[in-house]
């Protein structure tokens, strides 16, 4: 509830016409920011023009970083802080200290918070120019991969000196603007030409970050990799997903029905669960160990997608659409725990779609989305991701049915005692005592089959043996301290 002064109060005197113009002022802002209602764009800014961008960085502070045709720095109330001209543009990352780390050509960049040049590094001549990075490793070294003819993989301490190199990589179609891929000991990278590989050069080889070779495997066809929270590589070819380990060994291979041909992605949130784009317009998502979660069909629409992106809670995801056919694109987001569409906004302006991937403020309350306008000019928008509503826990299950099956339940009251709930088919169940007595739950004929306690995140894991007469079971959560229920999943 907000109270308000009085207008007698606030206009009696001149001086107090000031202050009390100003107080409404604020008090009309503070109403206006508590009812944003999901997906309400929040401002736009004016970018440089370019057809193609790296996601946006947040830095530390909050403040957005992205390199279209120039480098911007923008405040989270959309205000320009300061801008570099600077073309052909990289990825743009931020140290732990607040350094802004960008590239343009065969140069790497590192500016401080203010905008002040610190340093800048340059490979030799006859390189072609940055195709990933640079990215900060977990070492607080910079990591970037040029292409052929140039340094090729390599590593600057955060003074910009040169620690290694390990040349040989090439892209026969340009460079690019993505982030290395990077866990805690491994560079991983795939091009069309990569060192070490002995069938054939194309395909995938790791690195620890000293620069050593480590492996190699030959691939045709094969994507750039992401780094996954386990420490593993994923890449796709033609219709499948493989889960590489951290020493060259393949993990796991997912197949995609027919047609097969197109993956865009992966994307992957903090807890290992995998998004991509089939055919387009289908969105997936997989558990860690591969096998199918939910399929959201036909959620792209007419329009291409760009990969999808995980907010930092797990519970959102959030893509963007490019210009096609004649229409313009649109965001999307998703709830991650069962693919059902929250909102979608449409962008706005000639020929406008998305330039490259959004990203999610540190609350994971706002995301900021590249645009650009064919030909025209670029834009950055800043669009609140849900209501400010409380959501409930999420339950994902992964495993082998029959056998061994693991029910990941996030989202919980942090210390809360929560509720595994089972059933054979949808229907209604009322809790029938209890604090959360009346509570219904989407399952006919329910039964409480485990329980367990929130860790400080809200998180839990349960383990549960099932038999084949199992494996077609509903589960659900329910949290006992707010009576929140969860999605419903299934082994």
């Amino acid at each position: 509830m907000t109270s308000f002064l009085p207008l007698s109060v606030l206009f009696s005197t001149a001086k107090r016409k000031v202050v009390g113009s100003l107080w409404l002022f604020l008090l009309l802002a503070a109403e206006i920011a508590s009812a944003q209602t999901a997906g309400q764009l929040l401002w736009s800014v004016d970018l440089a023009y370019t057809p193609v961008t790296a996601a946006p960085e947040v830095g530390p502070d909050g403040n957005i970083y992205i390199h279209s045709d120039d480098l911007y720095a923008i405040s989270p109330a959309g205000q320009v802080l300061w801008s570099k001209n600077s073309s052909d543009p990289k990825a743009v990352d931020v140290g732990p200290d607040g350094t802004v780390y960008s590239g343009s050509g065969g140069t790497i960049f590192a500016y401080t918070p203010a905008g002040e040049l610190r340093w800048s590094f340059t490979e030799p001549p006859g390189g072609q120019g940055l195709m990933a990075g640079p990215t900060v490793g977990a070492d607080g070294n910079i990591y970037a991969v040029t292409d052929g003819g140039g340094l090729g993989a390599l590593s600057l301490t955060p003074s910009g000196r040169l620690r290694w190199n390990q040349p040989g990589y090439v892209k026969f179609d340009g460079t690019g603007a993505s982030k290395v891929p990077l866990t805690s000991n491994r560079l991983y990278f795939a091009e069309d030409v990569v060192p070490g590989c002995t069938e054939f050069s194309e395909g995938l080889n790791a690195l620890d970050l000293e620069g050593n070779l480590l492996w190699c495997v030959s691939f045709s066809g094969i994507s750039r990799p992401v780094a996954s929270p386990n420490g593993d590589a994923l890449v796709h070819d033609f219709g499948v997903l493989y889960d590489y380990n951290p020493d060259g060994s393949r993990e796991w291979a997912f197949s995609f029905p027919f047609p097969s041909g197109t993956l865009i992605g992966p994307s992957v949130a903090p807890d290992g669960t995998i998004y991509i784009f089939h055919s387009y317009v289908n969105l997936w998502s997989l558990t860690p160990d591969g096998h199918k979660r939910w399929i959201n069909e036909g959620v792209a629409g007419g329009t291409f997608p760009i990969a999808p992106t995980v907010s930092p809670d797990g519970k959102t995801i959030v893509f963007g659409t490019v210009f096609s056919f004649g229409v313009n694109g649109k965001l999307v987001a998703i709830r991650a725990s069962d693919g059902a569409t929250l909102w979608t906004l449409p962008i706005d302006g000639p020929s406008a779609g998305a330039s490259g991937p959004v990203s999610f403020s540190k609350d994971g309350k706002t995301v900021y989305a590249p645009i650009t306008e064919i030909g025209g000019i670029n834009k950055l928008l800043a669009v609140s991701v849900d209501d400010g509503a409380a959501s409930g826990p999420s339950l994902s299950v992964s495993g082998s049915c029959p056998g061994r099956v693991m029910m990941r339940i996030s989202g919980a009251t942090p210390g809360a005692s929560v509720q595994l709930w089972s059933g054979k088919a949808a229907g209604n169940t009322a809790v029938a005592d209890g604090a959360c007595a009346g509570t219904k739950l989407d399952i006919g004929r329910a039964r409480v089959v485990a329980t367990g306690t929130a860790d400080a995140s809200g998180s839990v894991t349960l383990r549960m043996n099932l038999k084949e007469k199992e494996c077609g079971l509903l589960f659900q959560v329910l949290d006992l301290a707010t009576c929140a229920t969860s999605n419903i999943a299934t082994p």
